[in-house]
């Protein structure tokens, strides 16, 4: 039988919170791998799609959120995985990079759901207008929050005593990091409400729905599911 103990896993004089600690720091730096790969793999097997689809087109706002989300999202991603693994990082600097970085990626994610769900209201434009609202104010309140936390950010504990871990380890976190998830969550749900509050109307008339519909159904169980 293996040991499962800290000593076992990472060699001795571990204990249990610096091995949960470094199992942190290893995990972060494969998941930042695993979806990197995806990535890179995807815009490989996609590209000549893309060249013959949306590179000739006319330019519209869901072309350009394509392809801020399929170049700069991406490049994000992949950037950070690269910091997540490069060790003795600045903590000061990666927590202004990754407030700037969610602020971004989370704004093009959410303006693509926006586009998706006007789509799905074509024909309400109160809702439609609503749901542009929103968006803008979940947006607005990333920016706030970015440049508060930019602004804010001053000495921040940092554990040293691993200099070879992967990334940077903290013992504190800014209070308004909480607010980078809240914020997008709060206006995910309203979407998520809409597309099911629509699902049902299709499903009480006995129609199928359009394929909008069940493209926003299907992105919207999986990404509440995980």
């Amino acid at each position: 039988m293996s040991n499962a103990t800290p000593d076992g896993v990472f060699g001795p004089g571990w204990n249990e919170v610096e091995a949960d600690m470094a199992s942190k720091a290893y995990l972060v730096t494969w998941l930042g791998a695993a979806c990197a790969s995806v990535i890179v793999y995807e815009y490989t097997i996609t590209f000549g799609a893309e060249v013959e689809f949306y590179w000739w087109t006319k330019w519209t706002i869901p072309r350009v959120l394509f392809f801020l989300n399929r170049y700069l999202v991406g490049s994000i991603i992949i950037f950070d995985f690269i910091a997540n693994a490069i060790p003795h990082l600045s903590v000061p600097f990666y927590l202004r990079w990754l407030s700037i970085t969610v602020t971004i990626t989370t704004s093009i994610t959410e303006a693509i759901l926006t586009t998706r769900v006007c789509a799905l209201y074509r024909t309400h434009p109160r809702l439609r207008a609503f749901s542009i609202l929103c968006c803008v104010l979940g947006t607005t309140t990333l920016v706030v929050i970015t440049i508060v936390n930019y602004l804010a950010t001053g000495p921040v504990d940092v554990v040293t005593d691993y200099p070879d871990l992967p990334g940077c380890q903290s013992t504190d976190n800014p209070f308004l990091a909480i607010a980078y998830w809240i914020t997008p969550l709060c206006i995910e749900s309203v979407f998520f409400i809409m597309v099911i509050y629509q699902a049902f109307g299709w499903v009480r008339q006995r129609q199928p729905p359009p394929p909008t519909l069940r493209l926003l159904a299907r992105d919207s169980a999986v990404y509440f599911a995980w």
